[in-house]
């Protein structure tokens, strides 16, 4: 069994809750995540969902919706296999993973300083508007999930900032690569 990316986990996870679903659903729940690191469109679903298949981790039936055919889709055994082996993963799970702003603090050594304090109260003040922003879901183990997840981002920023303004550059960015 080939290793998921996170993207083929998150949308085996949506299947698993949601199905029988048709990719349209799956790319419209994906679109709707707050992460923008997920593309919900048509163009990465879609194949996506095809690819799922073709490694026979989803079974696609057809059925009608009024006069239009629509196919839909589960998890096969051997997706189950898969979104339990990705969903258990520890290592991956834990693991910092891509991050749009570290990546960005690490290089922050090549602004000005005037550049850099702009950036970072904008940073600030949109992690503060994120934190006061209720998570696109109805479920609440999700809306506690996501107040806690931006508050602590904004929390880990705040402290980020105190210990840059006090440090020279090369501290800065042995901070901001860990």
């Amino acid at each position: 069994m080939t290793e998921l990316t996170d993207f083929e986990g998150a949308v085996l996870a949506q299947i698993g809750h949601g199905g029988p679903i048709t990719a349209y659903a799956v790319a419209k729940r994906t679109a709707a995540s707050t992460s923008e690191f997920w593309s919900g469109s048509a163009g990465a679903v879609y194949p996506l969902i095809q690819r799922l298949a073709a490694r026979q981790l989803l079974v696609s039936t057809e059925a009608q919706d009024g006069k239009r055919a629509r196919t839909d889709y589960v998890l096969s055994a051997e997706g189950r296999k898969a979104l339990k082996a990705w969903l258990l993963d520890a290592h991956r799970a834990s693991d910092l993973g891509f991050d749009p702003l570290r990546t960005r603090l690490v290089h922050m050594d090549q602004c000005s300083a005037s550049e850099r304090k702009r950036f970072m109260h904008q940073v600030a003040a949109l992690l503060e508007k994120a934190a006061g922003t209720p998570a696109p879901t109805d479920d609440p183990r999700l809306l506690a999930l996501h107040e806690t997840l931006t508050r602590a981002r904004l929390e880990w920023f705040k402290a980020f900032e105190r210990v840059h303004s006090a440090m020279d550059e090369p501290a800065h960015r042995r901070l901001a690569a860990r």
